[in-house]
């Protein structure tokens, strides 16, 4: 009796738990911000985001903030902590943390009043717990679900169609002849002056003994890793002998990847690693092949054969350049007694 008693006892302290934080589950999920809050971000996002994301929240060069691409990447118990954390620390685009902290959470409360969340009367808080109370998903009366067909025909005009494949024109010319300035890592060598400096101030001698692994991604492939991973808004691009990666910087969670078999022989496997440009992911291979996937999908564009490995004309280790519509290749493995020459390609064939 006793053994039952106890029992029922603890059924009972379980449903009133339960009870409890669906309760608190389904107030974090309404009214988390209010009407003024949500205007204040709105003028702020105007000013500081959508140059990059979109007037709407679209998408631009920078990703979008709404919709179901927004929702496939964040709906996975994600929280509001998460979405204002990397929105101070990586925002706006190359002044990152140059905002207020309640200009950072009213530009948050602004994405979720368009994502669909409700007004209330408290406005969000700097409160780390009652963030991490409010799941990223979608809403029953999200702007997301009700606007997408108009978003998408909103697309920004830079966008170009290559076949059946929307390619983006980011990063821009522009942007890779800035590459010395900015926070990402877009080109193999930094950027075109080729030092492979950038002036960070995050790593001092004073924290360097304390920083540890965020994350890690195993590619996979026990041959030589010879790659030198470039970063653009987020996203780490990295290569093997056989595959190209696109990760997410933040957590190594894979994007997409392309597998890809040798075609002849492979003369040194080592591969050093991509160019990025206007929506495209530009490598060379060791079997002497000049191929372009996809930035967004990982999807192939065109592959190109450029020398023939078989008959020693040469091969390719080193990561293109790529300067305007030009993709600038040089030919490697001058061990084997191969005459060296540099190439220009067209970025789109």
């Amino acid at each position: 009796m006793k053994s039952l008693s106890r029992t029922l006892f603890i059924a009972i302290a379980l449903i009133l738990s339960f009870v409890s934080h669906l309760r608190e589950y389904a107030l974090a999920q309404s009214g988390v911000y209010t009407e003024a809050q949500a205007a204040r971000g709105q003028a702020f996002y105007a000013k500081h985001c959508a140059q990059c994301h979109g007037q709407q929240l679209e998408g631009g060069s920078a990703a979008a903030l709404t919709g179901n691409r927004f929702l496939a990447k964040w709906a996975n118990g994600k929280t509001v902590d998460d979405l204002f954390y990397i929105t101070r620390t990586q925002m706006p685009y190359g002044a990152a943390g140059t905002l207020t902290q309640q200009q950072y959470l009213d530009i948050v409360a602004y994405q979720l009043r368009v994502i669909g969340y409700s007004a209330g009367a408290s406005e969000l808080p700097a409160n780390e717990a009652k963030l991490k109370a409010i799941k990223i998903q979608a809403q029953a009366n999200t702007l997301a679900n009700t606007k997408e067909a108009a978003l998408r025909a909103a697309e920004p005009a830079e966008t170009k169609a290559t076949g059946t494949t929307s390619l983006s024109s980011f990063p821009s010319q522009q942007e890779l002849n800035a590459a010395a300035h900015t926070t990402d890592w877009l080109m193999s060598n930094h950027d075109y002056s080729g030092q492979r400096f950038a002036d960070l101030k995050q790593i001092t001698p004073q924290n360097v003994a304390s920083l540890r692994p965020v994350c890690m991604y195993q590619a996979g492939d026990m041959k030589a890793f010879h790659t030198n991973p470039v970063v653009y808004r987020g996203v780490m691009y990295l290569t093997t002998a056989g595959a190209t990666m696109a990760i997410d910087a933040t957590n190594c969670r894979v994007k997409w990847r392309f597998d890809r078999k040798p075609k002849s022989i492979e003369v040194h496997p080592p591969n050093r690693g991509v160019a990025l440009s206007q929506g495209r992911v530009v490598r060379a291979t060791s079997d002497g092949y000049l191929f372009a996937l996809d930035m967004e999908t990982g999807k192939l564009l065109w592959e190109r054969k450029v020398v023939d490995a078989a008959k020693n004309e040469g091969a390719f280790t080193a990561a293109p350049m790529i300067f305007e519509d030009l993709i600038l290749l040089g030919l490697g493995i001058s061990e084997q007694g191969v005459k060296g020459w540099m190439g220009a390609f067209k970025l789109d064939n």
